[in-house]
């Protein structure tokens, strides 16, 4: 965890719960051996704490991760997308990351 630290991430903040949570629930993240979840745990109190748990990007991870790699897509996507959710910011970025190879190899 202190890797996120360093990066300017905080496991403690709440936007890190909440985005971690939608990369569980559209199936971008899952722990190594299957199991549910992420490492997060909330007693009834709301006390909360993380295990450390072996995650690993899914294949439609990979799929999210590679198409905002790509500038011209997470340009796009910032500009256009802002506000909406997050399974429809996972289709359009693959779809137009798909597009832009399409494009650059001239296939159509």
């Amino acid at each position: 965890m202190d890797d996120f630290d360093e990066a300017g991430l905080s496991y403690r903040a709440p936007e890190f719960d909440f985005h971690m949570k939608l990369f569980n629930d559209q199936q971008l993240i899952e722990q190594d051996d299957g199991d549910p979840g992420f490492g997060l745990f909330k007693s009834i109190d709301g006390y909360v704490s993380w295990s450390v748990l072996p995650l690993r990007l899914t294949s439609m991870g990979h799929d999210f991760a590679e198409a905002i790699s790509e500038k011209s897509v997470w340009e796009k996507v910032k500009k256009e997308l802002s506000g909406a959710t997050m399974s429809n910011l996972v289709s359009v970025s693959v779809g137009l990351a798909q597009a832009y190879a399409k494009q650059k190899f001239g296939l159509s």
